[in-house]
């Protein structure tokens, strides 16, 4: 399990951030989730819904219509589920982008909702995180992972700091799919001075977080993955 010391709360905003970050310990504890992401072609909901929660990673449940229990959304995003109160839709905790024009619009989402929600970020800074202690975190998970995290990654990495189970991923290629109709965008490959070629897609570095994986997958006897990604590592 990955461990974290906890700062302590002082301001109004830390204490809410540390009093839902204690909520989502609380309910996570001892279960199992399964990470849903966005790769269509290699998902496998049916496994996913066998676990205690099933987590998905920014808006692609929508075109799945399937169980979604908690989300880790970029903020970068702007809502398009509003209004879903349908039984599959019914998300214990919403962590929204700290980085992205629309993280207000998830905290305002959140708390109408009463769901335990904070911000996370994403970014990777050579010292502690300028947001403060309790994003120093996810700055700890980017230098590990030697890139910007995708979501996804990132919530691996966060759900992984917690008691659970069993952590099965799905819907993962990480963005290394070429389809050329992808809606994530293009995959950009250049060499850089060095001579190491790398593979991105906008900000993220591909193959240190595929490469981060791997490794932890092998000390972490909670990481299960589906077939399509099992390939991969």
């Amino acid at each position: 399990m990955i461990s974290y010391k906890y700062p302590s709360a002082e301001t109004e905003e830390e204490i809410s951030w540390y009093e839902n970050w204690i909520a989502l310990y609380k309910i996570l504890a001892g279960a199992s989730v399964a990470v849903v992401g966005g790769f269509d072609a290699g998902v496998d909901i049916k496994e996913a819904e066998k676990r205690n929660f099933v987590i998905h990673i920014n808006q692609h449940f929508i075109r799945r219509m399937c169980r979604v229990d908690g989300l880790y959304q970029a903020a970068a995003e702007p809502i398009e589920f509003e209004g879903f109160d349908d039984k599959w839709f019914m998300p214990a905790f919403l962590l929204y982008g700290l980085e992205g024009g629309y993280k207000q619009e998830y905290a305002n989402y959140a708390k109408r909702k009463e769901l335990i929600h904070f911000p996370v970020s994403a970014q990777q800074h050579l010292n502690c995180s300028p947001s403060g202690a309790f994003f120093q975190w996810s700055n700890v998970a980017a230098w590990q992972m030697g890139a910007k995290p995708f979501t996804g990654m990132l919530a691996v990495y966060h759900l992984a700091m917690f008691p659970v189970t069993e952590i099965f991923i799905t819907g993962m290629d990480f963005h290394m799919s070429s389809d050329a109709e992808d809606p994530r965008g293009k995959k950009q490959t250049w060499q850089m001075g060095s001579g190491e070629i790398v593979t991105r897609r906008g900000p993220h570095a591909i193959e240190p977080q595929l490469e981060w994986l791997r490794e932890y997958a092998r000390q972490d006897g909670r990481i299960e993955v589906d077939d399509y990604l099992a390939g991969m590592l």
